[in-house]
């Protein structure tokens, strides 16, 4: 469904409704004001309440605290000469209660005037605990400057904090008073100059009634500083080491270890220093070649030495090997086609590892190129790849297995001939084609083969013709080609193949199809969001235009920014039968029944699991489940539903019971897979809001399900409430035809064409006045008057619906326009028309409208800050502001692409 925002919307709604007291005061009146100093106290803290009786007297004014369905006097006062009144209040120190408090006016009688009862709406206030963590490293060096940091939740501004530690049974101060920020942070710099582990924890200090609160204790270990980048050279039979200086003051020296084991507890260490040395380097020394060893350096200072440095290693060897084997002899070379085999007699040597081939331009030629870049054992290559008609020179050398190569032997050389080439150069790989109207574009990857003269593109009529028409009987050199006189409508499959200087063909590539089709005459069908917007051509295609930062556009154009594109692009090839726009998802049913979906899938609302990023934008069409016989789908806040095989089926996230299941009901977990909805029986047309779903049944039964807090579910059970309803609830009635479910709040058509509402009315949108508050449930349906009723659309905040004289009407929220008429911020909930001529249909988005007249045309007004109206400014209706919030009121025609 159309116009929806993310279901996190509604437990907002909730929390508000829980969080901030708002108890129901049967004789609340509103000339009694209050107003609490605080929201929430700490334990022990008090608050003022003040305000006004809006009456200039002084008259006796008490202070009462909710008990069950009684209210206690606390506090007695009275007001001043101007109706003014201030107490002083101590809430429970228990944390997670809660006190509602009210003011009550007594009635009263001044200079014989009678007065009656004045009572305040109810407010309260919740007892907290303040709870401190502490951080601090669990290393730090002597001498060296450190941070411990305490964090204090919920922050108190000036709040006096201390570190402590511990002095036997109790805790003393080690720093000056320091204070909490707006944040509840406070950090304390500190240096320690004595090696050991110390304990320390940060205590906010009491204040203002409330006692004082502590972290757990946190441990610093203070040693002396390690030695860093030591460095380790072998040597024969020795390893010379190095180090960067620890500038610790009354730094005695350095003691140096060493181990072949690295892994050994460093008692199990040799000392290679007797006494502490004061230089940085030290040369170990009578070590054994060929083994490693491994070395580590502490620092001394006044008996105490710190831990071990990082290890360094190193193997003593024996001096290098630097004489060179024998240059090979008898070097032959004899040509082949575009090849030559070259052979040299064996060298005598104890440590051969064996020979470089070169091949040069010249006898003398100076740097040869390098044909074995491993030394290889045999006493023969073949050289391949070569230029027949060319003369090549080859040289040998050895290699022994220190590395130490050989002078170049004597040049032997060769000139390749050409021989009969059969062999046919490698197959294409990479195809892909396009579709335009009437054409296709064909790419592929490029082939490497040096005797390469071109490519073939085949045009088939299935993947498997045996006899494809060549396209290009002169191969072509590049890597695209583009093919027109095509019919539309048509699948061709494309071929091709790659052709060297001889003639050889390699075999046909693994073809790519494109089915050219003409663009749409018109629309057939139109989907609102909340950013976004997709239509359906009279051809079946699919397009969509707006925001694409999840790929709800379908490609992937765009994806991860906040840009508007406000041109229709198509979705693939597919022919389409519907398609539903949710919150920066979009779902639709392709021919003859299957079901895809594309963009956000933070609660698998696509039908795949979400990644692990969230927010990683999915613009790829993918099929949810293997079903063919989906006949009608609709896009929510993070969920979606559907008609499958007779029977309702939900999938995404669960949190309000909107997928009819109780499974993961009440949680944040995904659900990908379809859920049929136990209760609902051969259901005829299903909608999604934003966490609730409705249904109406065969027999003209409508059923709700999901969240309940603004009475959208249209039943009486749990509204107000946050608690999930995963079990679908009726709404009265047996002639319902049609439902469409809004953002907080649901429309219904009956076979009488009459038309009613339920659900959130903060803006008019159920037609009749606006709450009082937004927060008001309203679960009971309420007719909207004035003409005959044939289909409905619930947006964001507001509702538009066609009559059966093809006329259509809109109210409810206008502040972009939405309407269709000129932006306003109040309510409006009387149906106002919009525009002229004759509509089919009409879907409310999030802050804007579209709707499809009988021409097949379809118009859109309202926001256009990610151009969602679809209208880059066609001439004579002037340029829509896309990319800006600035209202739109007036319906724009949506160019079909040509």
């Amino acid at each position: 469904m159309s116009g929806l925002s993310r279901s996190t919307k509604a437990v907002i709604l909730v929390a508000l409704v829980a969080l901030l007291g708002l108890v129901p005061i049967s004789a609340a009146n509103a000339a009694v004001s209050i107003t609490l100093s605080r929201g929430s106290v700490i334990g022990g803290e008090s608050i003022n309440v003040g305000g006004t009786i809006g009456e200039k007297k002084v008259r006796k004014v008490v202070l009462q605290r909710q008990s069950g369905k009684t209210w206690v006097t606390v506090v007695r006062s009275q007001t001043t000469s101007k109706g003014a009144y201030k107490f002083g209040y101590k809430p429970p120190t228990k944390a997670g209660s809660r006190t509602v408090l009210r003011v009550l006016a007594p009635k009263t009688k001044i200079k014989g005037k009678k007065y009656g009862k004045l009572v305040s709406g109810g407010r309260s206030v919740l007892t907290v605990g303040q709870k401190a963590t502490v951080t601090a490293p669990s290393v730090v060096n002597q001498d060296a400057s450190f941070t411990i940091s305490g964090k204090f939740e919920p922050a108190r501004i000036g709040r006096a904090v201390v570190v402590q530690k511990p002095n036997g049974s109790s805790w003393v101060a080690v720093t000056p008073q320091r204070f909490q920020t707006s944040a509840g942070v406070v950090n304390f710099p500190m240096t320690l100059k004595t090696p050991g582990t110390f304990t320390f924890r940060v205590t906010a200090l009491a204040s203002d009634g409330a006692p004082a609160v502590s972290s757990a204790p946190v441990e610093v270990t203070v040693s002396l500083p390690v030695p860093t980048n030591l460095q380790a050279t072998p040597g024969n039979a020795s390893a010379a080491l190095s180090w960067n200086a620890v500038t610790t003051p009354g730094l005695t020296g350095y003691n140096v270890y060493s181990s072949t084991d690295p892994n050994a507890s460093p008692a199990a260490w040799t000392k290679l220093t007797s006494n502490p040395i004061s230089a940085t380097s030290y040369n170990a020394t009578a070590l054994t070649n060929g083994v490693t060893y491994y070395f580590a350096v502490t620092s001394v200072k006044a008996g105490d030495e710190s831990a071990f440095s990082t290890k360094a290693s190193a193997k003593p060897v024996e001096p290098a090997d630097t004489t060179p084997p024998a240059v090979p002899t008898g070097v032959t070379a004899e040509a082949g086609t575009a090849s030559a085999q070259v052979s040299w007699s064996a060298v005598a040597a104890s440590d051969l590892k064996g020979y470089k081939v070169y091949r040069g331009t010249s006898a003398a030629d100076p740097n040869p190129t390098l044909l074995t870049p491993s030394a290889i054992t045999a006493t023969s290559f073949a050289a391949s790849g070569l230029n027949n008609g060319t003369t090549y020179y080859f040289f040998v050398t050895s290699v022994d297995n220190a590395g130490n190569e050989s002078g170049k032997s004597t040049p032997a050389s060769a000139t390749p001939q050409p021989g009969a080439d059969t062999t046919p150069p490698p197959v294409p790989g990479g195809v892909q084609a396009s579709a335009g109207s009437g054409t296709a574009q064909v790419s592929w990857s490029a082939v490497s083969a040096a005797d390469l003269a071109g490519y073939k593109v085949y045009r088939g009529a299935s993947a498997g013709d045996a006899n494809p028409v060549l396209l290009t009987p002169n191969p072509v050199t590049e890597l695209t080609l583009p093919v027109s006189g095509l019919s539309n409508g048509t699948t061709y499959y494309f071929f091709v193949t790659s052709i060297d200087t001889s003639g050889n063909e390699s075999a046909k590539s693994t073809p790519a199809s494109a089915k050219p089709a003409a663009p749409p005459a018109g629309w057939a069908a139109v989907s609102a969001g909340e950013v976004h917007t997709c239509a359906i051509g009279t051809d079946k295609s699919l397009y969509c235009w707006g925001q694409n930062r999840y790929g709800q556009l379908g490609n992937p154009t765009g994806v991860e920014t906040g840009n508007a594109y406000a041109t229709p692009t198509r979705v693939g090839s597919a022919t389409w039968m519907s398609v539903s726009v949710g919150d920066g998802f979009t779902c639709g049913i392709q021919e003859p029944g299957t079901l895809w979906c594309w963009g956000r899938d933070t609660y698998g609302q696509i039908g795949v699991a979400p990644n692990a990023d969230l927010q990683a934008p999915h613009p790829t069409p993918t099929q949810v489940g293997a079903a063919s016989t989906w006949t009608s789908v609709a896009a929510g806040g993070e969920s979606a539903c559907g008609i499958v095989a007779g029977n309702a089926s939900c999938w995404g996230l669960n949190y309000a019971g909107q997928l009819g299941s109780a499974a993961n009901s009440g949680s944040l977990t995904p659900n990908p897979t379809p859920t049929t909805v136990a209760g609902v029986t051969s259901p005829t047309s299903v909608t999604v809001g934003a966490d609730h779903a409705c249904a109406v049944q065969s027999g003209g039964t409508l059923k709700c399900w999901g969240s309940n807090t603004l009475g959208q579910l249209g039943n009486a059970t749990n509204a107000g409430s946050g608690d999930p309803n995963a079990i679908p609830l009726q709404v009265a009635g047996t002639t319902w035809a049609s439902v469409s479910a809004g953002e907080f709040h649901t429309c219904a058509t009956t076979t009488t064409n009459t038309l009613s509402c339920w659900g959130q009315n903060g803006w008019g949108e159920l037609g009749k006045a606006a709450s009082e508050s937004p927060f008001d449930e309203n679960p009971t349906p309420s007719a909207v008057s004035g003409t005959t009723w044939k289909q409905v659309s619930a947006g964001g905040d507001h509702t538009c619906a066609t009559t059966t004289d093809n006329t259509v009407f809109c109210w409810g929220r206008n502040q972009s326009g939405q309407l269709g008429k000129a932006a306003n911020t109040t309510a409006n909930a009387t149906p106002a028309k919009v525009g002229a001529g004759t509509w089919a249909t009409v879907d409310g988005g999030g802050q804007s409208t579209c709707a499809r007249n009988n021409a097949n045309q379809v118009f859109c007004w309202g926001l256009n800050e990610f151009g969602q109206l679809g209208n880059s400014g066609v001439i004579g209706q002037g340029a829509p502001t896309a990319g800006t919030t600035t209202p739109n009121p007036t319906p724009l025609v949506v160019p079909v692409p040509s």
